[in-house]
């Protein structure tokens, strides 16, 4: 597993509070806040990965652009 694979999966397992203090460290100065588009975003994953179910999934890129394209 290279790095930035490795990174990939460690955000992608943190919980939404963790993921909002990552981007707070790392992707924004002290004196900003994530934005409310931002912090929906947040949410919105949370959701999609508390019911997978509920979201279309593709596993490949081809299927994906056909639906998209439609």
């Amino acid at each position: 597993m290279s790095i930035r694979e490795m990174a990939y999966h460690i955000i992608d397992n943190l919980t939404d509070e963790q993921l909002k203090g990552f981007v707070m460290m790392f992707g924004q100065s002290d004196s900003e806040i994530p934005n409310e588009e931002l912090l929906e975003a947040f949410e919105e994953v949370e959701m999609m990965k508390k019911n997978p179910e509920k979201y279309v999934s593709y596993t490949n890129a081809e299927e994906m652009m056909r639906d998209i394209l439609r």
